[in-house]
């Protein structure tokens, strides 16, 4: 079942997945980076984030989506590793991007760890096409149109 987010049911869960799904990732690029549940639930506050559960209960995935006029920015995407290739982070893909559909977005953008193979295949696959890369962070832009 896909839900929107709430903070006092789902953030523990959310903390856990970000840390042992991204920020590995992440850490390549800024080391010693580390991410505290409380600037967690501020960055997952300022969008919308959507929770995959596990029984109705349990969090097992998520994506955060930003408006920004026309466009919708997935700025966090992840599904702990015990459930994934069960085509989980796809239905958090699409329930994110019907979200920038009902809002009118036109495309979508969102950013990719240049180390996070991945994750790169799943947004090829999903029809994202990379628009830039940035060296400073090491992560590559992809951008997809919504129709």
């Amino acid at each position: 079942m896909i839900t929107r987010r709430i903070a006092q049911r789902d953030d523990r869960t959310i903390l856990r997945i970000v840390r042992n799904e991204l920020l590995p990732y992440t850490e390549r690029t800024m080391p010693g980076i580390t991410v505290d549940r409380q600037t967690l639930s501020k960055r997952l506050s300022e969008g919308t984030t959507f929770v995959l559960l596990r029984k109705g209960i349990q969090p097992v995935g998520f994506v955060c989506c930003l408006l920004r006029g026309k466009t919708l920015n997935i700025d966090m995407l992840a599904v702990d590793r015990h459930a994934q290739g069960r085509g989980l982070g796809s239905r958090l893909m699409e329930a994110a991007e019907s979200f920038g559909r009902r809002n009118k977005c036109t495309k979508a953008v969102l950013y990719v760890d240049q180390a996070n193979r991945g994750a790169q295949r799943f947004y090829v696959r999903k029809g994202y096409v990379t628009r830039q890369y940035i060296d400073q962070y090491d992560t590559y832009e992809l951008e997809k149109p919504l129709r």
